[in-house]
């Protein structure tokens, strides 16, 4: 179910959508909401960098990280090529899905 998810996003996004820094924002937000939403039903998060974020600061470190790394990416948007963009867009909506799929498994 999952990968058919994550083909469907991905036909019916195209990757000129992929490439957007919008939609880097938007999946980097999925997947800080649906890891909140896995850990708060026993998931644990194994990203060692967010992991050690939540332990020394909470969800508000979490979030703290996602909020540079969006704002990094808008700060050298001209310098990063757009599939750079679209690759850490895939894979970080590719992470909520799987993120949903773990939550769902946990309720």
């Amino acid at each position: 179910m999952k990968v058919i998810a994550a083909m469907l996003f991905l036909t019916l996004t195209g990757c000129s959508t992929l490439s957007k820094p919008e939609t880097f924002a938007a999946c980097q937000a999925a997947d800080a909401v649906t890891t909140i939403a896995a850990i708060n039903h026993g998931a644990v998060e194994t990203n060692p960098i967010v992991a050690w974020a939540i332990k020394h600061a909470g969800y508000a470190g979490m979030i703290g990280l996602k909020v540079a790394l969006v704002a990094a990416v808008y700060y050298w948007l001209d310098d990063i090529h757009p599939d750079v963009i679209a690759v850490g867009s895939a894979i970080t909506c590719g992470i909520a899905i799987h993120n949903i799929g773990v939550w769902q498994s946990l309720k």
